[in-house]
């Protein structure tokens, strides 16, 4: 019962994983908090 609750815990990671998306951000110079800035596929800014 666990190694089949085991494995199916890795498909599911692993199913997230190939659908995940990569975003590119940009980050200010010298800021202290190294804040990542995202621009999203609908328009919006994440900080």
């Amino acid at each position: 019962m666990i190694q089949k609750l085991t494995l199916y815990f890795i498909c599911l990671s692993v199913a997230f994983n190939l659908n995940a998306k990569t975003y590119t951000y940009e980050t200010i110079p010298n800021d202290p908090l190294k804040t990542r800035i995202y621009k999203l596929e609908n328009g919006l800014t994440v900080f």
